[in-house]
């Protein structure tokens, strides 16, 4: 067996962190501490993910999934979770995967909402060698509003009142929780995200970040708001390497999908950096 798979618990601020380790057969000191989604949307990712660390171990990379506090299987409740807290687990996990796994050089990556968090907490992990971001969401707002319509949507499949966009934030604002898809957002995390922009979270010069695109035309422009974060950090002196990748948009689709191509073109990124 080329990989062993290693559930675990780690010791957050708040509470217990459940951990995925997909790490190779004979240990390795390079770690990929990678960032899922946003809420429902880290669930229809869960299958790629794995493939993605299957992959990785295979060629001597690990690769740790976290459930952040209040989501999938770690404990407290997603109305008790804060950016603050989120930010310490990655903190946690990282300090951790250097104590249980001797981890010597740890890479960060993240998908959509995930991408964007695991940038906010870049510099407050140990030294970060690389970075890798798969569909990165420019701004938490965005994520935010994604999330709002779910609870539009339901109101007008169940019949009930209807809500505009400005009355659900007219709520977080009042600081009132809501009921969204099955999560109680809180209206602090609300607000924390929303004031969220990845242009102002530029990785230093020097350090490598691969910033993947899934398009069914994998030679279209990529999308504007990305060409913005882009064109910023170029101008900071970011290392950005940027390529778009054919597949479909496994987070949201109804059906279980695979982009096999997304999982290749990350192996490639992460062997041009563990062989530098």
């Amino acid at each position: 067996m080329s990989h062993v798979l290693q559930p675990a618990f780690v010791a957050g601020s708040a509470g217990r962190l459940f951990v995925s380790c997909f790490a190779p057969a004979h240990g390795t000191d390079t770690w990929l501490l990678f960032v899922p989604p946003f809420a429902e949307e880290m669930n229809k990712s869960r299958r790629m993910l794995a493939r993605l660390g299957y992959a990785l171990a295979a060629d001597g990379i690990g690769l740790c999934l976290p459930d952040l506090y209040g989501s999938g299987d770690s404990e407290g409740d997603f109305g008790d979770a804060s950016m603050a807290i989120w930010q310490r687990d990655l903190r946690d996990i990282a300090q951790w995967l250097q104590t249980e796994h001797s981890c010597r050089r740890l890479l960060l990556g993240g998908l959509r909402y995930g991408a964007l968090l695991a940038m906010s907490s870049r510099a407050a992990l140990p030294d970060v060698a690389a970075c890798l971001l798969w569909q990165p969401i420019a701004k938490g707002q965005q994520q935010l509003t994604q999330f709002l319509r779910l609870r539009q949507a339901a109101a007008i499949m169940g019949g009930g009142a209807k809500e505009t966009l400005k009355d659900l934030q007219q709520q977080l604002d009042q600081g009132q929780s809501l009921e969204v898809a099955g999560y109680l957002l809180p209206a602090e995390l609300a607000a924390a995200m929303a004031a969220q922009n990845l242009a102002e979270l530029a990785p230093p010069a020097g350090l490598p970040l691969h910033w993947l695109e899934l398009s069914r035309d994998p030679e279209r422009p990529v999308m504007p708001a990305s060409r913005q974060v882009i064109d910023a950090w170029q101008g900071q002196g970011s290392q950005v390497m940027m390529a778009g990748v054919s597949g479909d948009p496994f987070w949201s689709t109804q059906e279980l999908v695979d982009a096999p191509e997304l999982v290749t073109a990350s192996l490639r990124c992460l062997q041009e950096i563990v062989g530098s």
